[in-house]
């Protein structure tokens, strides 16, 4: 048995070391992509360090009060590549070092998002977290109206206006959802509000290391929103039902006036006790009554708490009183009173009255009822109809990453803003599917780890050591071909165009378009072809030529 799981520690370990080593470097191809020139998208590749990112986007330099020299939004920054289950090699992201702090950085697009009527809004960003044992921090990114550099640098003393809030935030037990929230303003009030999804779905953030891609489409001429997480339909809507935003999108023509009160003559009552017929002297109508009889158990200890605050819950480190308010712990019971009768304050019990007679009462309908009484309604003052409530108000000229940081080493990469679909896919597809793909390779299995090692410490340590050596080495070299061979699957390599990579690129191809577009499909797609992509598994001439032409419309598009 030690000889087995010995054999198995050697492979796991030796995988994983030649993952590291041998992981792919990123394709040049990324850079060329050919978007929109109005679509904005930024993948961190184009900047030498942190020095020269800052350049470009922008933190606040607002302090907690003049002169203090304590930022508001004292979280550090950083660009660099993942160190926890990482991607390709030379991936750079941008980095939140800190957690357990406020953390704002902000980018102005050189050019604004004009949002015409017919005109779509597509957000779409990866995450990373690191680490996992987070409790509470938010990913989430937040569109502005164009704003000038000054307004960022002095964020925190002055707020810009939002029109759009996107993405993940786990804050239990405030929150854990994606957020979905647009700026509306009332044009008779000329008042401006933000209307967050109701009703939202679990981020997947914080629970893994891996990469996850979060995105969102607001197609307002239809009146439809949409949320995908790693490429699939997470929840999908219509901006024109109600009750799905809070506060309602769609404003109440009439409400209740306040004003009115319930008259103190208002008879509400349907039927009432005949006063023809009074109730017979002696008529017990009490249900429950005090056990006179009753007395305490020796054992019955007062002077314990029968509920204690549960010691596994303490008060969390960054719960402030002051704004979180008063921390009440969760109680439960006393487990020093498991074996005694009872704790706390002995009172006689209640017992059910076996004496009871019922409730007397001879009904007769009340000649009187003037009905349910319900106040009366007034046309809403600030009632207005707009035909697409989910069009954002302005144009998109700058976004910001600002929120409680709950996380060290946050990676944020591959951030689009834009009003194609087809972009965010083409994206997705050529950064995010084949990352992930590079990350699974990487993936640590810390349990599987702890149960082999665990099982080896009965092995004589010299023995053990010899022979875990000898197997690495043997089996570094064979695990080393079979990575390369199925990294190769991930890397454009031109000037190569072999028959066998064809293949894959088609297969890759079919794979993430399929991926990231389906919507309603029950077919588990990525989990047909992604085994003829990693281990190269040979397909039929038939099927060869179909997956060539979905590569070539990839490529014409790409074009």
């Amino acid at each position: 048995m030690d000889f087995e799981i010995a054999i198995a520690v050697a492979i796991l370990f030796s995988k994983l070391t030649s993952a590291a080593k041998q992981r792919p470097e990123l394709s040049p191809e990324l850079k060329h992509l050919g978007l929109s020139p109005e679509s904005f998208w930024e993948d961190f590749q184009r900047y030498q360090n942190i020095n020269d990112l800052e350049q470009v986007w922008i933190r606040s330099e607002s302090q907690v009060s003049e002169g203090s020299g304590e930022r508001q939004f004292p979280a550090k920054w950083s660009l660099e590549e993942p160190t926890v289950n990482p991607g390709f090699r030379g991936d750079k992201g941008l980095v939140l070092k800190d957690k357990d702090t406020f953390a704002m950085i902000g980018r102005i697009f050189e050019r604004p998002i004009e949002l015409e009527k017919d005109s779509k809004l597509v957000v779409q960003y990866e995450v990373k977290s690191q680490n996992i044992n987070s409790d509470c921090g938010g990913a989430f990114l937040k569109l502005y109206s164009p704003v000038q550099e000054q307004e960022f640098k002095d964020f925190g003393n002055t707020n810009p206006t939002i029109e759009l809030v996107f993405g993940p935030d786990k804050c239990i037990p405030y929150t854990n959802e994606v957020h979905f929230g647009i700026k509306k303003t009332n044009p008779i009030t000329n008042e401006s509000e933000m209307k967050f999804l109701d009703k939202s779905v679990l981020p997947n953030f914080g629970r893994d290391t891996l990469t996850h891609l979060y995105t969102l489409i607001v197609d307002s001429n239809n009146d439809k929103y949409e949320i995908r997480i790693d490429g699939e339909v997470a929840i999908a809507g219509n901006f024109l039902d109600k009750n799905s935003f809070e506060p309602s999108l769609i404003p109440e023509q009439f409400i209740i006036d306040t004003t009115d009160t319930k008259p103190l003559d208002w008879d509400d009552r349907k039927q009432i006790p005949d006063p023809s017929i009074p109730k017979p002297e002696g008529w017990d109508d009490r249900e429950y009554i005090t056990d006179t009889n009753a007395i305490k158990p020796s054992d019955w200890n007062e002077d314990l708490l029968p509920m204690i605050p549960d010691p596994t819950n303490p008060k969390p480190e960054w719960w402030k009183d002051d704004v979180d308010g008063k921390w009440e712990p969760t109680m439960i019971r006393n487990p020093d009173c498991q074996n005694l009768s009872g704790c706390g304050p002995w009172e006689q019990p209640i017992i059910a009255n076996p004496n009871y007679q019922g409730t007397w009462a001879t009904l007769i309908d009340n000649p009187n009822y003037q009905g349910e009484w319900e106040p009366r309604k007034i046309n809403n003052p600030e009632y207005y109809y707009e035909e697409h409530p989910g069009q954002i108000d302005n144009s998109i000229g700058a976004l910001m990453l600002e929120f409680w940081s709950g996380s060290e080493n946050l990676v944020f990469d591959n951030i689009y803003v834009g009003k194609h679909i087809d972009e965010a896919e083409l994206i997705g597809n050529r950064t995010f599917i084949p990352k992930r793909q590079v990350e699974r390779l990487t993936v640590p299995a810390p349990k599987i780890t702890k149960r082999f090692t665990g099982s080896l410490m009965s092995v004589n340590p010299f023995i053990k050591g010899v022979f875990i050596g000898i197997i690495s080495l043997t089996i570094l070299g064979l695990s080393t071909i079979m990575f390369l061979k199925s990294a190769m699957a991930l890397i454009n390599d031109q000037g190569k165009n072999t028959k066998a990579k064809t293949i894959d690129t088609a297969l890759k191809s079919r794979l993430v378009s399929q991926s990231l577009t389906k919507v309603n499909s029950n077919e588990s797609f990525e989990e047909e072809v992604e085994e003829s992509i990693v281990d190269g598994n040979k397909v039929d001439e038939m099927e060869y030529d179909r997956l060539i032409a979905l590569a070539e419309q990839e490529q014409n598009f790409a074009k």
